[in-house]
């Protein structure tokens, strides 16, 4: 340690030549800035922060001033500027999958259809999400977890496999009712064959049986029914489930009242899943106060894992607290960079303010014509701010 010390207070000293932005006091301080200028500053600093904010979230609000999120804090701005556009392409995590099942590819290459999101899409409200209690988007599984890689089995041996109780081949057979994979739609059928594999503890079974219950498909609706089964794919640890644990308790859905602080819990256990939607919501209620103690910095790092998985709607959240500095250094080439990521994904907001920044110069160059061109695309996407500035 002592050797750490000197290393550090050595770093100190260049930093201080250096510059004042880089200017630190403490031993710890020192050491931390001592890691940022070695080879591994990097990994060094991330892991340092992250270990801080795991830190404070487990302690929970303090009636004072918190020294771990206030350290956490001051890392990530040394690292932010050096780091941001590198980390996204490095952790780059795509919301998408290409597994399918044995059984799957071989019907597939006969049906030439091989969609099964109308089976698992739970809702489909616009992008635009403004408020933690907004029903995520377009929430869809076009190549679902459970499809496994196995070698093709013709749909007569996955009955049979079926008919002997397996749940996994219980589980595909009633996505293939689900989606009509075999030939013919039967969604009474596929609630027959998920509920057999959800008694029997299969966790995607037990998703799958909470949308059926959910959307009213092949059963009559019953909200109390699918936060059943939700929350027990959920305590197996099946992240889309406890994201629709935590909805039906924030929207209120068969549940005698609204209980945001449960919701938290259960977004931050999908969170930690690397499930976007979670970690976006979960930004949004630290932002809000909603059922966790109100803080930016951390709605600022559940905003930023959910646009580097290409989640719009939290590019567009993390264009804003770079713009704004919440939770977050005000860096304006970043939040042109995030603004243009979600504009090009069709975030009306993002274009608006895009056209904005271009209009009046801010953060980029004035360029009329771009800003223009921006301001109709959001107007074209349904942006009353930006069709009331075309329209004076």
């Amino acid at each position: 340690m002592p050797s750490l010390r000197r290393k550090g207070r050595k770093a100190a000293d260049l930093a201080r030549r250096a510059g004042p932005q880089l200017r630190l006091s403490t031993t710890l301080d020192d050491f931390v800035l001592a890691e940022k200028l070695s080879s591994n500053a990097e990994q060094a600093l991330r892991s340092k922060s992250e270990e801080l904010i795991q830190r404070v979230l487990s302690q929970g609000p303090l009636a004072g001033p918190n020294p771990n999120l206030s350290l956490a804090q001051r890392i990530w701005s040394l690292q932010a500027a050096d780091s941001e556009p590198s980390v996204r392409s490095e952790s780059h995590i795509s919301a998408r999958t290409t597994a399918t099942s044995g059984w799957a590819r071989w019907l597939a290459a006969r049906s030439k259809r091989c969609r099964v999101s109308d089976a698992c899409d739970p809702c489909s409200r616009p992008h635009q999400v403004e408020s933690a209690t907004t029903c995520p988007a377009n929430f869809q599984h076009q190549n679902p977890e459970h499809l496994s890689t196995e070698a093709p089995s013709p749909p007569e041996a996955l009955e049979r496999d079926a008919e002997q109780g397996s749940a996994d081949a219980q589980f595909e057979l009633g996505a293939s009712c689900a989606t009509g994979l075999l030939g013919v739609r039967d969604e009474e059928r596929a609630v027959h064959w998920y509920t057999l594999a959800a008694e029997q503890g299969l966790a995607k079974a037990q998703f799958s049986l909470g949308l059926c219950y959910k959307q009213g498909r092949g059963v009559a609706q019953d909200l109390g029914m699918a936060l059943k089964w939700f929350t027990r794919a959920g305590n197996q640890a099946h992240a889309e489930a406890q994201f629709q644990v935590a909805l039906c308790h924030l929207h209120g859905e068969g549940v005698k009242k609204v209980d945001a602080a449960k919701a938290a819990r259960w977004l931050k256990k999908a969170a930690s899943r690397g499930h976007s939607r979670a970690q976006f919501e979960l930004g949004l209620c630290h932002s809000k106060g909603l059922g966790v103690p109100r803080e930016d910095f951390f709605a600022f790092i559940q905003f930023r894992a959910a646009a580097l998985q290409d989640l719009e709607v939290a590019e567009y959240q993390l264009a804003g607290c770079y713009h704004r500095g919440i939770g977050v250094e005000k860096d304006m080439a970043l939040a042109i960079d995030w603004y243009t990521r979600a504009a090009e994904q069709g975030n009306s907001g993002a274009q608006y303010d895009m056209a904005v920044c271009y209009l009046t110069g801010d953060g980029v160059v004035a360029d009329v014509e771009l800003g223009m061109m921006w301001m109709q695309r959001a107007a074209e996407q349904g942006s009353a701010q930006a069709a009331a500035f075309l329209q004076d």
